[in-house]
Protein backbone atom coordinates (compact mmCIF):
# COMPACT_ATOMS: atom_id res chain seq x y z
CA UNK A 1 0.00 0.00 0.00
CA UNK A 2 1.25 3.50 -0.89
CA UNK A 3 0.23 6.81 0.64
CA UNK A 4 -0.40 10.38 -0.47
CA UNK A 5 -0.13 13.37 1.83
CA UNK A 6 -3.25 15.47 2.32
CA UNK A 7 -2.91 18.87 3.98
CA UNK A 8 -5.93 19.85 6.08
CA UNK A 9 -5.85 23.65 6.06
CA UNK A 10 -9.34 24.34 7.43
CA UNK A 11 -11.50 21.88 9.33
CA UNK A 12 -13.08 19.38 6.92
CA UNK A 13 -15.56 16.53 7.11
CA UNK A 14 -13.80 13.17 7.18
CA UNK A 15 -16.42 11.76 4.82
CA UNK A 16 -15.66 14.49 2.25
CA UNK A 17 -11.93 13.66 2.25
CA UNK A 18 -12.75 9.97 1.91
CA UNK A 19 -14.98 10.68 -1.11
CA UNK A 20 -12.15 12.53 -2.85
CA UNK A 21 -10.03 9.39 -2.74
CA UNK A 22 -12.85 6.86 -3.10
CA UNK A 23 -12.01 5.07 0.16
CA UNK A 24 -13.83 4.64 3.46
CA UNK A 25 -13.40 7.09 6.38
CA UNK A 26 -12.35 4.12 8.54
CA UNK A 27 -9.31 3.46 6.32
CA UNK A 28 -8.16 7.06 6.73
CA UNK A 29 -8.51 6.80 10.51
CA UNK A 30 -6.60 3.50 10.56
CA UNK A 31 -3.73 5.10 8.61
CA UNK A 32 -3.68 8.13 10.95
CA UNK A 33 -3.99 6.89 14.55
CA UNK A 34 -2.62 10.13 15.99
CA UNK A 35 -4.78 12.52 13.94
CA UNK A 36 -7.29 14.72 15.74
CA UNK A 37 -11.01 14.29 14.97
CA UNK A 38 -14.22 15.47 16.64
CA UNK A 39 -17.92 15.00 16.02
CA UNK A 40 -20.46 17.77 15.44
CA UNK A 41 -22.98 18.48 18.15
CA UNK A 42 -25.67 16.37 16.44
CA UNK A 43 -23.19 13.55 15.86
CA UNK A 44 -24.02 13.51 12.15
CA UNK A 45 -20.53 14.36 10.89
CA UNK A 46 -16.96 13.66 11.97
CA UNK A 47 -14.62 16.62 11.49
CA UNK A 48 -10.86 16.58 10.94
CA UNK A 49 -9.21 19.40 12.86
CA UNK A 50 -7.26 21.93 10.82
CA UNK A 51 -3.50 22.21 10.28
CA UNK A 52 -2.80 18.49 10.06
CA UNK A 53 -1.19 16.27 7.44
CA UNK A 54 -3.04 13.03 6.75
CA UNK A 55 -1.68 9.92 5.08
CA UNK A 56 -4.16 8.70 2.47
CA UNK A 57 -3.82 5.05 1.39
CA UNK A 58 -3.99 4.83 -2.42
CA UNK A 59 -3.67 2.11 -5.00
CA UNK A 60 -1.54 2.89 -8.03
CA UNK A 61 -4.31 1.91 -10.36
CA UNK A 62 -5.50 4.25 -13.09
CA UNK A 63 -9.26 4.37 -12.71
CA UNK A 64 -11.10 6.93 -14.82
CA UNK A 65 -13.99 8.74 -13.18
CA UNK A 66 -16.19 11.62 -14.23
CA UNK A 67 -13.80 14.56 -14.28
CA UNK A 68 -10.24 13.88 -13.12
CA UNK A 69 -8.52 10.84 -11.54
CA UNK A 70 -7.13 10.93 -8.02
CA UNK A 71 -4.60 8.19 -8.75
CA UNK A 72 -2.82 10.45 -11.24
CA UNK A 73 -2.93 13.38 -8.80
CA UNK A 74 -4.81 15.46 -11.33
CA UNK A 75 -6.77 17.21 -8.64
CA UNK A 76 -6.57 20.92 -9.48
CA UNK A 77 -5.26 21.67 -5.99
CA UNK A 78 -1.96 20.07 -7.08
CA UNK A 79 -1.65 21.86 -10.44
CA UNK A 80 0.57 24.84 -9.77
CA UNK A 81 1.21 26.18 -13.26
CA UNK A 82 -1.43 28.52 -14.69
CA UNK A 83 -0.62 27.24 -18.18
CA UNK A 84 -1.14 23.67 -16.98
CA UNK A 85 -4.54 24.61 -15.63
CA UNK A 86 -5.59 26.39 -18.81
CA UNK A 87 -4.55 23.41 -20.95
CA UNK A 88 -6.32 20.98 -18.66
CA UNK A 89 -9.54 23.02 -18.67
CA UNK A 90 -9.82 22.65 -22.44
CA UNK A 91 -10.70 19.00 -21.88
CA UNK A 92 -13.87 19.87 -19.98
CA UNK A 93 -17.23 21.38 -20.91
CA UNK A 94 -17.85 24.86 -19.51
CA UNK A 95 -21.12 26.56 -18.59
CA UNK A 96 -21.95 30.18 -17.90
CA UNK A 97 -25.20 31.24 -16.23
CA UNK A 98 -26.79 34.25 -17.91
CA UNK A 99 -30.22 35.71 -17.28
CA UNK A 100 -32.90 37.15 -19.52
CA UNK A 101 -36.18 38.72 -18.43
CA UNK A 102 -38.81 36.20 -17.40
CA UNK A 103 -42.39 36.24 -16.28
CA UNK A 104 -43.50 35.38 -12.78
CA UNK A 105 -42.22 32.12 -11.31
CA UNK A 106 -43.91 30.55 -8.28
CA UNK A 107 -42.05 28.96 -5.36
CA UNK A 108 -42.47 27.57 -1.85
CA UNK A 109 -39.84 27.46 0.89
CA UNK A 110 -39.36 25.79 4.26
CA UNK A 111 -36.81 27.07 6.78
CA UNK A 112 -35.67 25.60 10.10
CA UNK A 113 -33.24 27.11 12.62
CA UNK A 114 -32.25 25.42 15.88
CA UNK A 115 -29.89 26.67 18.60
CA UNK A 116 -28.51 24.04 21.01
CA UNK A 117 -26.68 24.88 24.25
CA UNK A 118 -25.10 22.29 26.54
CA UNK A 119 -27.00 19.45 24.92
CA UNK A 120 -30.41 21.13 25.15
CA UNK A 121 -32.48 22.99 22.57
CA UNK A 122 -32.49 26.69 23.44
CA UNK A 123 -34.48 28.03 20.47
CA UNK A 124 -36.31 26.84 17.37
CA UNK A 125 -37.55 28.92 14.44
CA UNK A 126 -39.59 27.60 11.51
CA UNK A 127 -40.95 29.41 8.48
CA UNK A 128 -43.06 28.43 5.47
CA UNK A 129 -43.45 30.82 2.54
CA UNK A 130 -45.19 30.96 -0.80
CA UNK A 131 -43.71 33.58 -3.08
CA UNK A 132 -43.36 34.84 -6.64
CA UNK A 133 -40.14 35.93 -8.35
CA UNK A 134 -39.94 38.07 -11.46
CA UNK A 135 -36.84 39.43 -13.16
CA UNK A 136 -37.63 43.02 -14.13
CA UNK A 137 -34.34 44.37 -15.47
CA UNK A 138 -31.00 43.04 -16.76
CA UNK A 139 -27.76 44.75 -17.68
CA UNK A 140 -24.92 45.78 -15.39
CA UNK A 141 -27.09 44.52 -12.55
CA UNK A 142 -30.36 42.65 -12.13
CA UNK A 143 -33.63 43.86 -10.63
CA UNK A 144 -35.96 41.26 -9.11
CA UNK A 145 -39.45 41.53 -7.69
CA UNK A 146 -40.03 39.28 -4.66
CA UNK A 147 -43.68 38.98 -3.66
CA UNK A 148 -44.42 36.77 -0.62
CA UNK A 149 -48.11 35.80 -0.62
CA UNK A 150 -47.98 33.50 2.41
CA UNK A 151 -45.53 33.86 5.29
CA UNK A 152 -46.13 31.59 8.29
CA UNK A 153 -43.49 31.43 11.01
CA UNK A 154 -43.12 30.13 14.55
CA UNK A 155 -40.44 31.56 16.81
CA UNK A 156 -40.65 28.98 19.60
CA UNK A 157 -41.53 31.62 22.20
CA UNK A 158 -45.00 32.62 20.88
CA UNK A 159 -43.72 36.17 20.47
CA UNK A 160 -45.67 36.73 17.26
CA UNK A 161 -48.95 36.38 19.16
CA UNK A 162 -48.03 38.85 21.89
CA UNK A 163 -49.04 42.51 21.88
CA UNK A 164 -51.77 41.99 19.31
CA UNK A 165 -49.45 40.32 16.78
CA UNK A 166 -46.96 43.20 16.74
CA UNK A 167 -43.98 41.11 15.57
CA UNK A 168 -45.96 39.47 12.77
CA UNK A 169 -47.16 42.84 11.47
CA UNK A 170 -43.59 44.15 11.31
CA UNK A 171 -42.32 40.99 9.55
CA UNK A 172 -45.04 41.27 6.88
CA UNK A 173 -43.91 44.81 5.99
CA UNK A 174 -41.08 43.20 3.99
CA UNK A 175 -43.23 40.67 2.11
CA UNK A 176 -42.97 42.71 -1.10
CA UNK A 177 -39.45 43.71 -2.11
CA UNK A 178 -37.71 44.97 -5.24
CA UNK A 179 -34.08 43.88 -5.08
CA UNK A 180 -30.97 44.88 -6.99
CA UNK A 181 -28.35 42.17 -7.54
CA UNK A 182 -24.89 42.79 -8.94
CA UNK A 183 -23.82 41.12 -12.20
CA UNK A 184 -22.79 37.96 -10.32
CA UNK A 185 -26.18 37.66 -8.60
CA UNK A 186 -25.28 38.94 -5.11
CA UNK A 187 -27.86 41.04 -3.26
CA UNK A 188 -26.70 44.66 -3.46
CA UNK A 189 -29.58 47.06 -2.73
CA UNK A 190 -33.32 47.42 -2.15
CA UNK A 191 -35.15 49.51 -4.76
CA UNK A 192 -38.48 50.10 -2.99
CA UNK A 193 -37.24 51.54 0.30
CA UNK A 194 -39.59 54.52 0.00
CA UNK A 195 -42.62 52.24 -0.30
CA UNK A 196 -41.47 50.28 2.76
CA UNK A 197 -40.98 53.51 4.71
CA UNK A 198 -44.56 54.63 3.95
CA UNK A 199 -45.89 51.23 5.06
CA UNK A 200 -43.97 51.62 8.30
CA UNK A 201 -45.41 55.10 8.89
CA UNK A 202 -48.93 53.71 8.41
CA UNK A 203 -48.23 50.85 10.81
CA UNK A 204 -46.64 53.21 13.35
CA UNK A 205 -49.82 55.33 13.41
CA UNK A 206 -51.87 52.17 13.95
CA UNK A 207 -49.59 51.04 16.77
CA UNK A 208 -49.81 54.36 18.59
CA UNK A 209 -53.62 54.15 18.54
CA UNK A 210 -53.81 50.49 19.58
CA UNK A 211 -55.02 50.28 23.22
CA UNK A 212 -53.64 46.72 23.57
CA UNK A 213 -50.10 48.10 23.32
CA UNK A 214 -50.50 50.42 26.30
CA UNK A 215 -49.21 47.63 28.57
CA UNK A 216 -45.76 48.00 26.98
CA UNK A 217 -43.63 50.36 29.13
CA UNK A 218 -43.61 53.70 27.34
CA UNK A 219 -39.83 54.01 27.25
CA UNK A 220 -39.59 50.57 25.59
CA UNK A 221 -42.40 51.43 23.17
CA UNK A 222 -40.72 54.70 22.21
CA UNK A 223 -37.40 52.89 21.73
CA UNK A 224 -39.11 50.33 19.48
CA UNK A 225 -40.61 53.06 17.28
CA UNK A 226 -37.25 54.84 17.00
CA UNK A 227 -35.65 51.56 15.94
CA UNK A 228 -38.36 51.13 13.29
CA UNK A 229 -37.81 54.69 12.04
CA UNK A 230 -34.14 53.86 11.48
CA UNK A 231 -34.64 50.40 9.94
CA UNK A 232 -37.16 51.75 7.41
CA UNK A 233 -35.18 54.89 6.57
CA UNK A 234 -33.37 55.40 3.27
CA UNK A 235 -29.99 55.42 5.04
CA UNK A 236 -30.44 51.99 6.66
CA UNK A 237 -28.32 49.22 4.99
CA UNK A 238 -31.35 47.00 4.38
CA UNK A 239 -29.65 44.83 1.75
CA UNK A 240 -26.91 43.86 4.21
CA UNK A 241 -29.54 43.17 6.84
CA UNK A 242 -31.38 40.84 4.45
CA UNK A 243 -28.14 38.95 3.80
CA UNK A 244 -28.30 37.77 7.43
CA UNK A 245 -31.37 35.78 6.41
CA UNK A 246 -30.54 32.32 5.02
CA UNK A 247 -33.59 32.71 2.75
CA UNK A 248 -32.59 36.00 1.12
CA UNK A 249 -28.87 35.15 0.97
CA UNK A 250 -29.44 31.80 -0.81
CA UNK A 251 -32.51 32.58 -2.90
CA UNK A 252 -30.19 34.01 -5.54
CA UNK A 253 -27.14 31.86 -6.09
CA UNK A 254 -24.30 34.36 -6.88
CA UNK A 255 -22.83 32.50 -9.87
CA UNK A 256 -23.95 34.54 -12.87
CA UNK A 257 -21.60 35.78 -15.61
CA UNK A 258 -18.83 33.42 -14.54
CA UNK A 259 -17.45 30.36 -16.31
CA UNK A 260 -17.56 27.01 -14.52
CA UNK A 261 -16.45 23.58 -15.69
CA UNK A 262 -18.51 20.40 -15.56
CA UNK A 263 -16.92 17.38 -13.91
CA UNK A 264 -14.09 19.06 -11.98
CA UNK A 265 -13.89 21.08 -8.74
CA UNK A 266 -14.31 24.84 -9.25
CA UNK A 267 -12.71 27.03 -6.59
CA UNK A 268 -14.97 29.99 -5.78
CA UNK A 269 -13.66 33.41 -4.91
CA UNK A 270 -13.67 34.75 -1.36
CA UNK A 271 -17.13 34.89 0.18
CA UNK A 272 -18.72 35.13 3.61
CA UNK A 273 -21.86 34.50 5.64
CA UNK A 274 -23.48 36.32 8.53
CA UNK A 275 -23.15 34.33 11.74
CA UNK A 276 -26.31 32.98 13.38
CA UNK A 277 -24.70 32.73 16.80
CA UNK A 278 -22.99 36.16 16.63
CA UNK A 279 -25.29 38.50 14.70
CA UNK A 280 -22.68 41.24 14.12
CA UNK A 281 -19.95 39.02 12.62
CA UNK A 282 -19.21 38.21 8.98
CA UNK A 283 -17.64 34.75 8.71
CA UNK A 284 -15.08 34.21 5.87
CA UNK A 285 -15.48 31.02 3.84
CA UNK A 286 -13.65 28.93 1.27
CA UNK A 287 -15.91 27.14 -1.21
CA UNK A 288 -15.65 24.40 -3.82
CA UNK A 289 -18.32 24.05 -6.51
CA UNK A 290 -19.08 20.97 -8.59
CA UNK A 291 -21.48 20.89 -11.56
CA UNK A 292 -23.06 17.95 -13.33
CA UNK A 293 -25.93 17.62 -15.80
CA UNK A 294 -29.30 15.92 -15.37
CA UNK A 295 -30.38 15.40 -18.96
CA UNK A 296 -33.67 13.75 -18.02
CA UNK A 297 -34.91 16.79 -16.09
CA UNK A 298 -33.04 19.36 -18.22
CA UNK A 299 -31.16 20.67 -15.19
CA UNK A 300 -27.70 21.62 -14.03
CA UNK A 301 -26.92 20.11 -10.62
CA UNK A 302 -24.72 22.37 -8.51
CA UNK A 303 -23.14 21.29 -5.23
CA UNK A 304 -21.20 23.80 -3.17
CA UNK A 305 -19.24 22.85 -0.05
CA UNK A 306 -18.03 25.72 2.12
CA UNK A 307 -15.76 25.69 5.14
CA UNK A 308 -14.47 28.29 7.53
CA UNK A 309 -11.51 30.23 6.13
CA UNK A 310 -9.32 30.31 9.22
CA UNK A 311 -6.54 32.22 7.51
CA UNK A 312 -8.70 35.37 7.43
CA UNK A 313 -10.84 34.71 10.51
CA UNK A 314 -10.23 36.90 13.54
CA UNK A 315 -10.13 34.45 16.45
CA UNK A 316 -10.16 37.38 18.88
CA UNK A 317 -13.43 38.73 17.38
CA UNK A 318 -15.07 35.29 17.75
CA UNK A 319 -13.81 34.92 21.34
CA UNK A 320 -15.06 38.40 22.29
CA UNK A 321 -18.46 37.76 20.67
CA UNK A 322 -18.75 34.42 22.50
CA UNK A 323 -18.08 36.04 25.86
CA UNK A 324 -20.45 38.93 25.07
CA UNK A 325 -23.45 36.91 23.87
CA UNK A 326 -23.12 33.83 26.08
CA UNK A 327 -21.72 34.96 29.47
CA UNK A 328 -23.76 32.20 31.17
CA UNK A 329 -21.62 29.50 29.52
CA UNK A 330 -18.80 28.51 31.84
CA UNK A 331 -16.72 26.70 29.21
CA UNK A 332 -13.90 28.87 27.85
CA UNK A 333 -13.76 29.57 24.13
CA UNK A 334 -11.53 26.99 22.44
CA UNK A 335 -12.59 26.44 18.84
CA UNK A 336 -15.10 27.54 16.25
CA UNK A 337 -16.16 25.94 12.98
CA UNK A 338 -18.66 26.42 10.16
CA UNK A 339 -19.71 24.10 7.34
CA UNK A 340 -22.25 24.76 4.59
CA UNK A 341 -23.61 22.30 2.04
CA UNK A 342 -25.63 23.77 -0.84
CA UNK A 343 -27.51 21.80 -3.49
CA UNK A 344 -29.14 23.56 -6.47
CA UNK A 345 -31.09 22.05 -9.36
CA UNK A 346 -31.01 24.84 -11.98
CA UNK A 347 -33.36 24.95 -14.96
CA UNK A 348 -31.30 24.98 -18.17
CA UNK A 349 -33.77 27.20 -20.01
CA UNK A 350 -34.11 30.17 -17.65
CA UNK A 351 -31.23 29.48 -15.18
CA UNK A 352 -33.64 29.75 -12.24
CA UNK A 353 -33.91 27.41 -9.27
CA UNK A 354 -36.07 24.33 -9.66
CA UNK A 355 -35.04 23.08 -6.24
CA UNK A 356 -32.50 24.08 -3.60
CA UNK A 357 -31.44 22.65 -0.26
CA UNK A 358 -29.08 24.48 2.08
CA UNK A 359 -27.67 23.12 5.35
CA UNK A 360 -25.52 25.23 7.66
CA UNK A 361 -23.79 24.08 10.86
CA UNK A 362 -22.04 26.58 13.14
CA UNK A 363 -20.25 25.12 16.17
CA UNK A 364 -18.44 26.63 19.15
CA UNK A 365 -16.46 24.17 21.28
CA UNK A 366 -18.83 21.22 21.67
CA UNK A 367 -21.51 22.99 23.71
CA UNK A 368 -22.99 25.64 21.39
CA UNK A 369 -24.38 24.96 17.93
CA UNK A 370 -26.65 26.59 15.37
CA UNK A 371 -28.20 24.42 12.67
CA UNK A 372 -30.14 25.77 9.69
CA UNK A 373 -31.88 24.05 6.82
CA UNK A 374 -33.61 25.77 3.92
CA UNK A 375 -35.55 24.16 1.08
CA UNK A 376 -36.83 26.07 -1.96
CA UNK A 377 -38.93 24.48 -4.70
CA UNK A 378 -40.47 25.85 -7.88
CA UNK A 379 -44.17 25.01 -8.18
CA UNK A 380 -46.88 25.39 -10.78
CA UNK A 381 -49.05 28.48 -10.56
CA UNK A 382 -52.20 27.78 -8.61
CA UNK A 383 -55.40 28.09 -10.58
CA UNK A 384 -57.72 30.76 -9.16
CA UNK A 385 -60.64 29.28 -7.27
CA UNK A 386 -63.93 29.65 -9.10
CA UNK A 387 -67.08 30.34 -7.12
CA UNK A 388 -70.07 28.16 -7.88
CA UNK A 389 -73.03 30.04 -9.33
CA UNK A 390 -76.12 29.58 -7.25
Amino acid sequence: MEYEKYEVIGEEKLSDIAKKYNISPEKIKEANPNARFFKTFFGTSEIVECLQTLKIPVERKIEKKQGITHSESENFNFITSQREKEEKLKEYTSVEFNLGKFEEKHFVSNHLTEIHVNGGKMATYTQFQKFILQLLETGSRFKYKLDVSENNFEDGFNLKEQFDGLLEKIVHLKDKLELYLNKFGKLEDVANKEVLRKKWEELKTELKENPKLKEIPQDKFKEMLQKGDYEFSNSYPLAKDLQKSVFHSHLFYPLYNQKFYIGIPNQLGSNWMMSTLFSELEIPLTSILNISEDEENNEYIIKIESQLNKSTLSRIDIKNAYEKHYPFLKEQFLKYNVSIDCFYAINKEDFQINYAEIEIEELVNSNLEAYQKLEIERVEQEEPKQENDE
